[in-house]
């Protein structure tokens, strides 16, 4: 089973119940589904519904930012900054995360994330 973490706006599109989304998400169900905890920070930050982020949050496995993801995030900031790539932190941050767990990271944003070196995307 592969672990799948959704990044933000795939979550709040999913929440909306926009139709692409829901058939990305239900299309990955079988695998282990997982958000970052800054991810899951951003969500309690931006949607006005409590009850239905908890309700969500029960059924993903949440991915915590640690030590080791500390030492990737420098990596990744450094490389991107080498070739003139810098992206948003909670962008690296999040890549990290996932970097560290061997997550694959669906997100809308693919270009934020396409240069980061060991970062899986679908």
């Amino acid at each position: 089973m592969e672990k799948i973490c959704l990044d933000t706006q795939v979550i709040i599109d999913f929440l909306r119940g926009e139709s692409a989304m829901v058939e990305k998400v239900k299309y990955y169900a079988e695998e282990e589904l997982c958000a970052t905890s800054l991810t899951l920070f951003e969500l309690f930050v931006t949607v006005n519904k409590t009850d239905i982020i908890n309700q969500f949050v029960k059924n993903i496995t949440p991915l915590e930012f640690n030590e080791n993801c500390s030492l990737i995030a420098s990596r990744v900031y450094n490389d991107l900054r080498e070739i003139g790539e810098i992206r948003p932190i909670r962008n690296i941050l999040n890549a990290s995360v996932c970097i560290d767990s061997g997550a694959y990271l669906v997100t809308k944003n693919r270009k934020d994330y396409e240069k980061i070196r060991g970062l899986k995307l679908v």
